[in-house]
């Protein structure tokens, strides 16, 4: 099947999706292309989780410091449930993710329910945006079937700030 957008856009990490919404805003016909699920490593095993499990550190070794403060110490050896720390941590990556579901953004035009790499299945786009991580994601584009094409590749760390 051939699929026609102005603009497609591989990999639905934080740019992509940030580059998909302004491409819709300002008009264009977009496809976002995603791997895995819609958010990629950034909400599912990278900033997210991260951030949360420091947040339970932070929390830990603030209970850890109460009688320093005047207050009674509970014993946080007895209480820690490392289980119960990582059920928090993924509600917290739920929580996200529940802003990142493929239906908000076919409800604002933007098509997901494309396949990347799926047999028979091809892109034409006047633009392709690459949002992936580093040169294996980058590489990725170039052996997926339909959708490869001519591109002058800029990597976002070779470029002045002003104009990431």
């Amino acid at each position: 099947m051939i699929h026609t957008y102005d603009i497609v856009i591989i990999g639905a990490g934080g740019g992509g999706i940030s580059a998909a919404f302004e491409a819709q805003r300002r008009g264009a016909k977009v496809a976002l292309l995603e791997k895995h699920k819609i958010g990629g490593e950034c909400t599912h095993s990278g900033c997210v989780p991260s951030k949360a499990l420091i947040d339970v550190a932070k929390n830990y070794h603030a209970v850890q410091s109460l009688t320093s403060h005047g207050l009674h110490a509970l014993d946080v050896e007895a209480g820690f449930d490392f289980s119960r720390a990582m059920e928090h941590v993924k509600s917290i990556i739920d929580g996200v993710y529940a802003h990142e579901q493929p239906k908000r953004f076919n409800d604002l035009g933007i098509d997901t329910d494309c396949q990347l790499g799926h047999d028979g299945d091809h892109y034409h786009h006047a633009f392709a945006v690459l949002s992936v991580d580093g040169p294996d994601g980058v590489m990725d584009y170039f052996q997926v079937p339909g959708v490869a094409g001519d591109a002058e590749i800029i990597f976002t760390e070779s470029l002045n700030d002003t104009y990431v």
